[in-house]
């Protein structure tokens, strides 16, 4: 305590008290400054942990592992104290990564031996001894033949050939002059006057659509390998009449996947440079069990999946079941069909968690991914019995309680404190907001836990899209729907889609390059068991 003269005058006392005025004033002042500047702080210290998160993910998904296949371990059983309060995560964790396995045949296992190829025609090749060797070098007796020593390779060679049809003509020799000149009638033809044939066309759609390699790539393949030089604006012209060609298979393919009860879909991005107002387009995939439609569309809206299943068209077959999808809005809300949510998607987030907050949220998200994984456990369990068994209703049951505490755990996390990271949060909030659409499965067994049927079969659009950067024209934007739907719905029926492909071009071929009039017979789920035994096999051998 300060003692203050006893001579200290009034006039003192006016200007000390004027000073501690001033400096509560300056030292209020600083206090608010301090108070906003430590707000500032963590606003911008919560910032930079977001941004180094994002990067942490980003960085992952360019440099790190593509697959999201988890180390296989011990499945750990439904925790009894899941209801309970989650304590509350430290602040540093060490991220701690389990032993990667072992990929390929393992040491000691009994192998299956050396494949011989035997499928292939074989070419032989015989080596001889030399000529100086083949007498005995004792006595100099010559040797005599005694079989050989086999060993088998195989060669690649690509064979293009130009296929000369040769119309035989005839005429009278006689003195009737009945007959002036006969001559055997043309080879069919795709497309008149074009030098390809049917063979030519039906690689160059499913190398580039199922193989995912542009045309000028395919043509720089076969001047390296061949010698022979395409103009590729030929082969553009002629894969826009396979488009057309292609169209009612298309229609019919989706008028068949309408009348499954359950599908997948999905949809990426694709660029569709003949259209001059919108370069980014969208391509959708919508799966049955033995249907692939593709659809090609500016919108993203919920527009593309009514017209699909029909429901804009009171003259079209509405479709009804359930819908496996990720958690995309435009799939939610169809009337008449249930939408199932992806649980690797829901995986999916608290992984990308992990990446951003590897000290932070390891902990955390592996006990979230762990459950996961014990929930594909529990559901693969289940499949194994018969519904209406005892062994079934046993193992609902435990899966059901399972579920179950997912939810209790979720909602303690959610009212914990201290609380959950902001974006840990939003996770938790998002299984909460998606709950009735991640439980379908509950009471339909034969529905999936995930998306991932749609992932496999858009893929092959994803590596398009990759190698030969969408579409150029309307027209090719057309033969793109079209050549994915066709194909991918030839592989979904186990078919050769080379083989299925160059059949239907056959027909279209021998009927003046137009449709078959047969359509059916070319439809997977109509064609006959002759038809689709050879259209299992090789071109080759079909």
């Amino acid at each position: 305590m300060v003692s203050l003269p006893d001579s200290l005058s009034a006039s003192d006392l006016a200007t000390i008290l004027q000073r501690l005025q001033t400096l509560e004033t300056t030292v209020v002042t600083l206090e608010a400054t301090v108070a906003q500047l430590r707000a500032e702080n963590a606003e911008l210290r919560e910032t930079a942990t977001k941004q180094d998160a994002i990067i942490r993910k980003y960085q992952a998904m360019l440099f790190g592992k593509k697959s999201e296949k988890g180390t296989p371990g011990p499945v750990a059983p439904p925790a009894e104290d899941a209801h309970a309060p989650v304590p509350p995560l430290p602040a540093e964790t060490p991220t701690v990564h389990a032993p990667t396995g072992q990929r390929g045949q393992r040491r000691g296992t009994p192998g299956h031996g050396r494949r011989l190829y035997e499928e292939l025609p074989p070419r032989e090749v015989f080596h001889d001894v030399p000529e100086a060797e083949r007498r005995c070098p004792t006595c100099g007796e010559a040797t005599v033949p005694c079989g050989t020593e086999d060993a088998t390779m195989v060669e690649w060679e690509v064979h293009v050939r130009r296929v000369i049809h040769k119309r035989r003509k005839y005429r009278c020799a006689c003195a009737c002059r009945g007959l002036v000149l006969r001559t055997a009638p043309a080879p069919p033809k795709l497309v008149p006057k074009c030098l390809l044939e049917v063979s030519a066309i039906a690689n160059l759609v499913v190398n580039k659509f199922l193989h995912g390699q542009p045309i000028n790539r395919q043509l720089h393949e076969l001047a390296l390998l061949c010698g022979v030089r395409f103009a590729p604006g030929t082969v553009v012209g002629v894969q826009d009449t396979v488009g057309t060609l292609l169209r009612p298979l298309y229609d019919a393919t989706l008028l068949h996947l309408r009348d499954a009860a359950h599908w997948h879909a999905d949809e990426t991005r694709w660029m569709q440079y003949g259209d001059e107002t919108k370069h980014r387009w969208w391509l959708w995939l919508f799966a049955a069990t033995d249907a692939a439609v593709f659809v090609l569309d500016p919108s993203r809206s919920r527009a593309v999946p009514r017209r699909v299943f029909g429901l804009d068209d009171a003259d079209a077959r509405h479709a009804t079941g359930t819908l496996n999808c990720d958690r995309w809005k435009s799939y939610q809300g169809l009337p008449g069909i249930k939408t199932s949510f992806c649980w690797a998607h829901v995986r999916r987030d608290f992984t990308d968690l992990a990446k951003g907050y590897p000290r932070l949220l390891d902990t955390w998200t592996r006990a979230w991914v762990d459950r996961i994984g014990t929930l594909y456990h529990l559901t693969d369990q289940r499949k194994l019995d018969e519904p209406g068994t005892e062994a079934f209703r046993q193992a609902d049951a435990t899966l059901r309680d399972h579920v179950a505490d997912l939810a209790r755990v979720r909602e303690a996390e959610l009212v914990q404190a201290p609380p959950l990271l902001q974006d840990a949060r939003k996770a938790l909030v998002s299984l909460r907001r998606h709950w009735d659409g991640l439980t379908v499965f509950l009471d339909d067994p034969s529905v999936p836990l995930d998306n991932n049927e749609a992932e496999r079969l858009l893929r092959t659009g994803v590596v398009g899209r990759k190698n030969f950067y969408g579409s150029g024209s309307l027209s090719s934007g057309t033969l793109t729907e079209c050549a994915y739907t066709v194909l991918l719905t030839a592989a979904k029926n186990s078919l050769n889609p080379l083989t299925y492909l160059r059949a239907y071009l056959d027909a279209c071929a021998d009927n003046g390059g137009k449709v078959p009039d047969e359509l059916p017979r070319f439809l997977p789920w109509t064609a006959s068991a002759a038809d689709r035994a050879t259209w299992t096999l090789p071109p080759t051998a079909a």
